[in-house]
This record gives structure tokens, C-alpha cells and sequence, in this order.
């Protein structure tokens, strides 16, 4: 992601691929609303599952992941983001209303595309935080998500 100044307002943006070329997103510097909504309608790609595994000192892959689960359901794209090993740690910091990322975070908890794996919450000490955050545990392969079972759905799977 990168900055930069439009206007009077700070911007970031990132690129990712769609299709056989590079497209562009360009976001406000609250996050929470796309400046440009161009290709709104036009995604034609696979399922994406995005799993954050991101550690405690890692809060920009964090971010990553909701920002991309944002970005991938505002073009149309069905997406799954899956805190996942460590990474359930930053369910209960997003919740947080002091947390600065957690207009971000909410507003993507409220597209509803946000699982933990219960094996890891567990074993990571989150599974009550997230429980009481109403946030989907799976546990398909031994406790855990299953990577097999998303990509015989056809998901196209994303680390952080």
C-alpha cells in the first residue's frame, strides 16, 4: 500500500491483479470509503479466503486483510477472511472501540465474512473474546479450517 496526496486529502492505495492486467484502488484516509469505485460490478475472478495469521507486531498484515476483504466484496467478489494460528489474537484488539483500525474492522464484520479457526482460538487464548465478538468459528480439519476443502470450491487462498 502506498500514500499519497490528492487534493486536500491523504490516499492510499494498493494494486492487485484482475484479470491479465493490474488494477488500482484508491482509498480515503479514514479506509472506510472507496474514492474509486470503477470496477464495482466488473470482478470476474475466483472465491478468495484470505487467512491472517499476521503476530502480535504485525498489525499491517492485519490490516491487509480487512482492507482486502473490504476491497474484494465492494468489487463483488465472494470472500472469506479466516484469523487463523496467532492471528486470532487481533479479534479481540479490532474489537476494541479504542483500537484505531476498528471502524475498518467493523465495517467489514458487518459484511459478515469474518471466521476464526476454533482450534487455534483456543490454543491462542481468543476462543472466549471471539465467541462473544458473534464471529463464526470453523473447525472442518481437526479443529481447524480446512485450506482442502476451500480450494475444492474453488477459493483462491491468500496468506498474511
Amino acid at each position: 500500500m502506498t500514500n499519497l496526496k490528492a487534493g486536500n486529502h491523504n490516499v492510499c492505495y494498493f494494486t492487485f491483479f484482475k484479470g491479465t492486467g493490474l488494477q488500482t484502488c484508491y482509498l480515503n484516509e479514514s479506509y472506510n470509503e472507496p474514492i474509486n469505485t470503477k470496477y464495482k460490478g466488473e470482478m470476474n475472478m475466483k472465491k478468495v479466503a484470505i487467512f491472517v495469521h499476521a503476530g502480535e507486531n504485525e498489525l499491517g498484515r492485519a490490516v491487509h486483510g480487512l482492507l482486502y476483504a473490504q476491497e474484494i466484496h465492494e468489487a463483488g467478489g465472494e470472500v472469506k477472511l479466516i484469523f487463523d494460528g496467532q492471528g486470532t489474537l487481533w479479534i479481540p484488539r479490532f474489537e476494541d472501540p479504542s483500537h484505531p483500525m476498528n471502524p475498518l474492522y467493523k465495517k467489514v464484520k458487518d459484511l459478515g465474512v469474518i471466521e476464526a479457526c476454533e482450534y487455534c482460538a483456543g490454543a491462542f487464548g481468543a476462543k472466549e473474546d471471539i465467541q462473544k465478538a458473534s464471529i463464526a468459528s470453523v473447525n472442518e480439519y481437526e479443529g481447524h479450517a480446512s485450506i482442502a476443502k476451500l480450494i475444492s470450491e474453488d477459493y483462491q487462498i491468500i496468506t498474511l
